[in-house]
């Protein structure tokens, strides 16, 4: 090869590898440049829930779910976000129906699952179940129930309709709104010291007899602590058949205008058969969604219940049940209500809170103030870790449940509370 030619060919080559190692780095910077533009995945945030998916609370459980993703669909939208780079993820544990598997659920959850809080359950008993695990671990528990007369745990915070004003809405209607006027009033509990219906019974009663007139014609218990004879052991069972004649017609002797009954749908299928009045008004205090259960067994006789969700004239009430049909194809309950009042609830804090640390979570929650909700606001402090909601009288009756009454939270009128 020629001088020429030989340092031409050094030069095509020298150019040659010029352009390569141009297009090499500005490969790199692009897809360097791509990199920096992509989204990263975001970081998962777990909350725990426990509730019973099978047995008699099945549909309770279901529809407290159903709640808690209709709320988390609402805030993190199509894309699964709180922000930029936070998902809430809610892991839904069921107890079977069993109380005892509740509080090894909840601590599941805390130790195994590191969830940063939790939700539930739908009834009292296993809401006091979580109270100490949430206490003992410092993750906060929001629940819309909780036995009454109970000092609060600095981790727990209540929503929904207490016991308290449960019973001082029934006694305000039954006073001051029924038509005609309810002056006489046979009382059945329980009986079971301390508990749920000694409660209610109790508040009831002294918010009743504030009423100029309003006599109390008796209270009769219709279960009693005893030994199971195959087992030995002891527990609260209903009386005898030939015990629970004698009481209805005790009752029936005394004159009442109306009965107030503090127990479970179940307490008052048993008093039927034993002969109990289907004609008079009945006052129910219990359970929320206990409506569900008292459809089968109202028949024609008026049964009153106070609630803290019934479809009213709230115009965003009407909204959130539209959307709960539309996505679920079923009306919601007071269960799924509360439930998803509860995650907006976690997921307003989240976006606040200075780290997702439980006392940092537990310290958002207590600068909430005036949140909206389906039925009002929620505001909680560090004295205060509880907000009551407005309560709806409704009555159940002939296979309906209608709207008697609805009271703002704080109202007092007639010597009534509710």
């Amino acid at each position: 090869m020629t001088k020429p030619n030989h340092q031409f060919a050094i030069c095509n080559l020298q150019l040659a590898i010029c352009n390569f190692c141009c297009l090499f780095f500005t490969s790199i910077l692009l897809l360097s440049s791509s990199g920096c533009h992509r989204k990263s995945a975001p970081e998962i945030i777990y909350v725990g829930h426990v509730a019973s998916f099978r047995g008699p609370d099945k549909l309770s459980g279901e529809h407290a779910r159903q709640g808690i993703l209709l709320a988390l669909e609402e805030a993190q939208g199509s894309e699964g976000t709180i922000n930029e780079n936070k998902r809430v993820e809610v892991i839904h544990v069921d107890t079977g129906g069993d109380l005892k598997a509740v509080e090894p659920a909840a601590v599941r959850l805390v130790a195994v699952n590191r969830v940063i809080a939790l939700l539930g359950g739908t009834d009292w008993a296993q809401v006091e179940a979580m109270i100490p695990v949430a206490q003992s671990n410092e993750v906060p528990l929001i629940a819309s129930g909780g036995l009454p007369g109970r000092s609060l745990s600095d981790y727990f915070f209540r929503t929904g309709l207490s016991p308290d004003r449960q019973a001082e809405a029934l006694a305000y209607f039954a006073a001051n709104r029924h038509s005609p006027p309810v002056k006489k009033m046979a009382v059945l509990v329980d009986g079971i010291d301390k508990g749920p219906s000694s409660f209610l019974a109790g508040k009831f009663m002294r918010e009743f007899l504030k009423r100029e007139g309003n006599v109390m014609a008796g209270e009769w218990t219709f279960k009693e602590y005893r030994k199971d004879a195959k087992t030995s052991e002891a527990e609260w069972g209903f009386k005898s058949s030939e015990e629970l004649k004698e009481i209805t017609e005790q009752v029936r002797n005394k004159h009442p205008d109306a009965i107030f009954l503090a127990g479970s749908p179940l307490d008052l299928s048993r008093l039927l058969k034993a002969g109990f009045d289907e004609k008079l008004p009945l006052f129910f205090a219990g359970e929320e969604g206990s409506e569900r259960a008292l459809l089968g067994v109202s028949a024609g006789r008026p049964i009153f219940l106070a609630t803290g969700f019934a479809l009213d004239q709230n115009e965003r009430q009407k909204a959130f049940a539209a959307q709960y049909e539309k996505r679920f194809a079923e009306p919601p309950d007071v269960h799924a209500a509360f439930a998803y009042e509860n995650m907006r609830i976690l997921l307003e804090v989240l976006e606040h809170a200075s780290s997702f640390k439980g006392p940092k979570i537990k310290e958002a929650l207590e600068s909430l103030t005036n949140f909206s909700t389906l039925t009002g606001t929620v505001s909680f402090d560090k004295e205060h870790h509880a907000a009551d909601c407005p309560a709806f009288v409704v009555r159940v009756q002939d296979g309906r449940v209608k709207v008697e009454f609805s009271q703002e939270s704080g109202d007092k009128k007639d010597g009534s509370s509710p």
